[in-house]
């Protein structure tokens, strides 16, 4: 079993370039929008490989 990195939303924004406001108005979002994220002690937090996951998604569908 591999590590499992939590991220934060200021580390999700650096990597997608997204804004941290843009990321927490699609958590408020139903159904939710951009990478899958959960609470953890009243903090949401991403998992590093849903936003691997997310992006490349996102790729896929920019390039049909």
């Amino acid at each position: 079993m591999s590590p499992t990195t939590w991220l934060n939303r200021r580390e999700v924004s650096a990597i997608t370039g997204f804004s941290v406001k843009t990321l927490e108005d699609w958590a408020r979002m139903k159904p939710r929008k951009g990478p899958k994220c959960f609470k953890v002690s009243n903090r949401y937090r991403y998992l590093s490989e849903d936003v691997r996951v997310w992006m490349a998604e996102q790729q896929q569908m920019s390039a049909v």
